[in-house]
């Protein structure tokens, strides 16, 4: 037998609690079962839960405790704030646009372990007004070819190897005090050159990895050979 229930005003007011195993309509606007649908046309609150207490100042109109998953878009006239500590938007095969300008410092969670762009997706062009490169090595026997830039020191070696690197990869050598003996830097793969070598504190040189060996770019008093 079925009962039905239609309020004069159009207003179905529950008071107390409301227990729903199954409710459908004939017109799909409001349908409780496994896979149904409510639509609610009011602006009052809506409390499936218990509203945190470090919520209960704020503009709070629904508070869902547990996981919520949306099969369709989902759209936010507001401030959307995400309190989790990991926040994921999309995979590899899509894309995030974002039409506002950002008005924070981007800080990875790890240093020296992702990067912005990649070989097959480079970004077209870099506007800033500072490049700074933080992070510096002693070049003790063996460049680097993790960091940018070697100091060359009174304890460096007089005979120093500079491995591949990637293709693209800019190398500085900078001697900041005079070396006890020279030091001569000798790429595994170099092109149209041998070594080079640092005598005085001063004296540099930058070098650019191509697809088969090193290239010298600019030297300031060091010697090429």
């Amino acid at each position: 037998m079925s009962t039905y229930v239609r309020p004069d005003n159009g207003e179905f007011i529950v008071l107390g609690n409301l227990k729903a195993e199954g409710i459908s309509s004939s017109d799909g606007d409001l349908e409780l079962g496994n896979l149904g649908k409510v639509r609610i046309d009011n602006t009052d609150n809506i409390d499936l839960n218990n509203i945190p207490s470090s919520y209960v100042n704020a503009d709070v109109a629904l508070n869902v405790a547990g996981g919520s998953y949306v099969a369709g878009n989902s759209y936010v006239g507001g401030t959307f704030v995400a309190n989790g500590d990991v926040v994921t938007l999309g995979n590899t095969g899509g894309s995030l646009t974002l039409g506002a300008n950002i008005s924070s410092d981007i800080i990875p969670s790890q240093t020296a372990t992702y990067d912005i762009g990649s070989n097959s997706f480079v970004w077209n062009k870099v506007y800033t007004n500072q490049l700074i490169s933080p992070q510096f090595i002693d070049c003790i026997s063996t460049a680097s070819v993790s960091y940018m830039t070697d100091m060359i020191q009174a304890g460096s070696n007089a005979s120093i190897s500079l491995p591949d690197a990637e293709p693209g990869f800019i190398k500085v050598f900078i001697t900041i005090n005079t070396p006890t003996n020279p030091v001569t830097v000798t790429p595994d793969n170099p092109l149209g050159f041998s070594s080079i070598t640092f005598t005085n504190a001063g004296d540099s040189a930058t070098l650019i990895y191509g697809s088969s060996g090193w290239n010298v770019l600019n030297v300031f008093r060091a010697t090429v050979v």
